[in-house]
């Protein structure tokens, strides 16, 4: 496994380029802390696990974070972690014995994020549809084309946009996931077919003893109409209340700000 921080070049023959081959997470550096990290090198370690992506090893990178990276941050800011196969030449087939790149790069904290927990956020609804496999699902892997897809349909009417599977389910925003509230119980979607599993979304799931109880549920967007309140995370945002959801021209709702089970929720983050 060979580890670059900040690499300047990439090798055009490397797996990641040519298909993809490969799975990130993305981490924030705050308070002299790498958030999550732990989590984070779970999630690379589960998506390299469901890609057969044999040798990776964890620990090796948390030291490498802990010696070579971690030393040279001096203010808040985003860290990305690749992990690929390297140069296999041509063909869909790896190598038979294949090497492993990590790629850690540096990058300044989204400014917008910060106002979206101030203010909220305003949803729409994705015209395009994940594709539905199951195998791929959960991980973040690097084809993300149809998130890059979903991003170019985000004009200014909309901060975000919810995103469907092919049966009209909903699935999460083109980059965080979604929960909502109805009552005393919080839900969020089923990952089984399509969808990234946040490490945020992940502590949630962990955590619903300490406060109100989470359902991993099927639904289609029009429940969102009927919830008492919506929010969307990932591990660089937070916690983001929505504010305004707009299904159609004809289906919209207004949420007033967030409720002390929200607040709740984000204390035991």
């Amino acid at each position: 496994m060979y580890i670059r921080y900040q690499p300047t070049t990439i090798d055009y023959a490397n797996r990641a380029v040519s298909y993809g081959d490969g799975c990130f997470t993305t981490a924030v550096w705050q308070d002299n802390t790498l958030q999550l990290k732990k989590e984070h090198l779970a999630r690379l370690q589960q998506g390299c696990d469901q890609l057969h992506i044999v040798g990776f090893a964890p620990t090796t990178l948390e030291s490498y974070l802990d010696e070579h990276v971690i030393p040279q941050l001096t203010h808040d800011c985003v860290i990305k972690i690749l992990v690929s196969i390297a140069a296999g030449g041509r063909g869909y087939q790896r190598p038979e014995s294949p090497n492993i790149d990590v790629y850690i790069t540096q990058h300044p904290m989204p400014k917008h994020y910060q106002m979206w927990q101030q203010q909220g956020v305003k949803l729409g609804v994705s015209s395009m549809p994940l594709a539905k496999q199951p195998k791929l699902a959960g991980i973040k892997h690097l084809n993300r084309l149809e998130q890059v897809l979903v991003k170019n349909q985000c004009l200014g009417n909309v901060d975000d946009l919810i995103v469907l599977d092919s049966d009209g389910m909903m699935v999460e925003v083109s980059s965080a996931n979604i929960f909502w509230r109805f009552g005393q119980q919080w839900y969020t979607p089923e990952l089984y077919y399509c969808g990234v599993a946040g490490v945020v979304r992940g502590k949630i799931l962990e955590t619903q003893q300490r406060t109100l109880p989470v359902s991993v549920v099927r639904a289609k967007p029009s429940v969102l109409l009927r919830a008492d309140e919506v929010f969307i995370c990932n591990s660089v945002m937070g916690l983001v209340p929505v504010n305004k959801i707009c299904l159609n021209e004809q289906q919209s709702i207004d949420f007033d700000m967030v409720s002390s089970y929200f607040q709740q929720l984000n204390d035991c983050l």
